[in-house]
């Protein structure tokens, strides 16, 4: 039956409260809400090659101890590795003694010693620094090294350090 006498809709249905909730109908408010649209799609994770650094001892070498694990976020210069090796333990005792050398002919002087003698000492000195840094000591350990100035430190350990900051995706 149409009742235009009210102003209501034609077709309309009005329910009492005990018929909503019997029929589990919720009445609200409408406010503005943000809607959350989740969707599922097929993908591949890849990781960036030009975004990464795969980092390996560039000489043979033993893991002492392991400072960062799998999954870890480190910052770059943060030690992941200390490593020994016989051959850095060569390398850090010549760069000991031709810096020893270094500093007893820089001493002596250029009157006392002569020219081929301060040039062989300097390079020694340079050489050896230089070898200690291809094989992956930093600069920073190298010092250290030459300021501590004892034997025994040559005992051919290092750290690797991270080239770069970021997570460690393999050991």
């Amino acid at each position: 039956e149409h009742d235009d006498e009210h102003g209501e809709e034609s077709g309309s249905i009005k329910l009492t409260a005990e018929q909503r909730d019997s029929a589990g109908i919720v009445v609200e408010t409408l406010t503005m809400q943000p809607i959350t649209t989740e969707f599922e799609a097929p993908g591949e994770i890849r990781l960036n090659s030009y975004a990464t650094h795969q980092l390996t001892p560039r000489i043979e070498a033993q893991v002492i101890s392991r400072h960062a694990q799998l999954g870890e976020i480190v910052s770059k210069g943060q030690p992941l590795v200390t490593l020994s090796s016989v051959t850095m333990a060569e390398a850090q005792g010549a760069l000991l003694i031709a810096d020893n050398e270094w500093k007893r002919v820089t001493k002596l002087g250029r009157k006392v010693v002569s020219e081929r003698r301060y040039q062989d000492a300097r390079i020694a000195a340079q050489q050896a620094g230089v070898r200690l840094l291809a094989y992956g000591m930093t600069q920073s350990q190298i010092e250290s090294l030459l300021s501590s100035n004892k034997m025994d430190q040559a005992d051919g350990r290092f750290a690797l350090l991270a080239p770069i900051s970021g997570t460690v995706i393999r050991n």
